[in-house]
């Protein structure tokens, strides 16, 4: 008799992955991904042969990091399924693939342990070869998986405007100049969201002063900036040289408290 197939679907668990290296996934699993969680607990299983992020967020309040070779990445989803099992929907589990064929490894233990409707998240920069592997990740996600929350990514947008964003991803959205297909239909009956995100260098800024995450980081400055009126008076109550002091030492937090809370409100996942 032929063994009966069992898909389980598991919550909270989102695989970042994608068949080329360099696209950001790394720093969307661990820098920006936190930032719609900042209610639960967050775990971070980074499953990767050529890479260890430990040291870039060793400090960090929010975020737990686990880093696993490829040939242990069973190990990792099995631990990614307790979280998911043993958890009240207060925790979300986030796999940080490598890239090339650690991803495609990664994709396969997933179908080999038939777990289905994950979300998954697949990050592009604006190369013209991109615009392949993530239709090839897309791909092979939905040949085991016909019910996967597929979000593509596109990374290091100059701007929330449509127009530069079409201009730097021509290979995506097409350019008559350059004499470039539109591609993007591919992927219309595939992914459910396409988000954008802006290039910033503030996550390498903190993970190499304070090694903590931006999502730390965004908590503080947070604090700060919706408390400013109070936090500001007592510097005035200090004299001159303290408020200048502490008004220039604020500029890094007001940056962040912008960047964050635009990511936040324009990304989606549901």
């Amino acid at each position: 008799m032929a063994k009966k197939i069992v898909q389980r679907c598991l919550n909270n668990i989102i695989v970042v992955c994608s068949t080329k290296g360099g696209e950001g996934k790394s720093m969307l699993s661990i820098q920006k991904l936190p930032l719609l969680f900042i209610d639960k607990n967050i775990f971070i299983f980074e499953v990767d042969n050529n890479n260890n992020s430990k040291k870039l967020i060793q400090n960090s309040e929010k975020v737990n990091f686990k880093t696993f070779r490829v040939n242990d990445g069973l190990d990792a989803l099995d631990e990614v399924e307790f979280n998911t099992l043993a958890s009240k929907d207060d925790c979300v589990n986030i796999i940080d693939c490598g890239g090339g064929d650690d991803s495609l490894k990664v994709l396969n233990i997933l179908k080999d342990k038939n777990l289905s409707g994950l979300t998954y998240v697949i990050p592009m920069t604006n190369s013209i070869s991109n615009v392949d592997n993530a239709i090839q990740t897309i791909d092979t996600i939905l040949e085991f998986d016909k019910t996967a929350n597929i979000n593509l990514v596109l990374n290091r947008c100059p701007a929330y405007d449509f127009i530069a964003i079409k201009e730097k991803f021509k290979a995506l959205f097409g350019n008559d100049e350059f004499n470039l297909p539109s591609r993007i239909e591919e992927f219309q009956n595939k992914v459910k969201n396409i988000n954008y995100i802006l290039e910033t260098d503030l996550p390498d800024i903190i993970s190499s002063k304070h090694q903590y995450s931006l999502l730390d980081a965004y908590l503080k400055a947070k604090l700060i900036m919706e408390n400013i009126d109070s936090i500001e008076a007592s510097w005035l109550e200090e004299g001159k040289d303290v408020y200048l002091k502490n008004k220039k030492l604020n500029r890094i937090n007001e940056h962040i408290y912008k960047y964050c809370n635009t990511f936040i409100e324009n990304f989606k996942l549901d």
